[in-house]
C-alpha cells in the first residue's frame, strides 16, 4: 500500500522499542499525564500528538526522501496527518507502554477500520553473552 515502516524509523526499530521517544521528539508537545505502575514498575505516563510532517526530518539524511514517501502513503490510508500517542516510560528512560488508536481507509473499501495498538514491554534483564562452542568443535 505504499508504506515502509522501515523507512518511518531506524534500522533497528523493529527490537528497540526507544524508537517511539524519537516520534515523541517529532512531536509539538508532550505532556506528562503522571506517574503510574506498569507491571509493577512506577511509570510515567506522557501522551504527544507526533506531527508526520516532522518526523521525515529527524530521519537520517539517507532515509529522509523514503520517509516522507511512507508518509504520504500513511496519510492517504488512515486521512490524518498526525497521531495522539501515550508512552510510558520508567526511571531508566525504558519505554514499558505503548498506546495508540487510529483509522484506516483500505483502498477499494468502503469505511474506515478502526485499530487500537497497546504494547507493554518488560524483563529488561541483561543478556547473557554465549560461551563460545570449544575450539575442537568449530572449523
Amino acid at each position: 500500500m505504499g508504506v515502509s515502516f522501515s523507512a518511518l524509523s531506524s534500522p533497528s526499530a523493529s527490537s528497540n522499542p526507544s524508537q517511539m521517544l524519537s516520534y515523541l521528539k517529532a512531536s509539538g508537545q508532550v505532556t506528562s499525564i503522571g506517574t503510574e505502575p506498569v507491571q509493577r514498575v512506577r511509570a510515567t505516563h506522557y501522551r504527544a500528538t507526533i506531527d508526520y510532517g516532522r518526523y521525515a526530518d529527524r530521519v537520517a539524511p539517507a532515509q529522509r526522501a523514503a520517509a516522507r514517501a511512507s508518509i504520504a502513503a500513511l496519510e492517504r490510508l488512515t486521512g490524518v496527518h498526525s497521531q495522539v500517542v501515550d508512552v510510558w516510560v520508567d526511571a531508566q528512560h525504558r519505554v514499558r507502554r505503548e498506546e495508540l488508536t487510529f483509522r484506516e481507509c483500505l483502498p477499494g473499501s468502503s469505511g474506515t477500520t478502526k485499530i487500537h495498538l497497546k504494547m507493554e514491554l518488560y524483563d529488561f534483564s541483561t543478556q547473557a553473552i554465549p560461551a563460545p562452542p570449544p575450539s575442537n568443535e568449530v572449523t
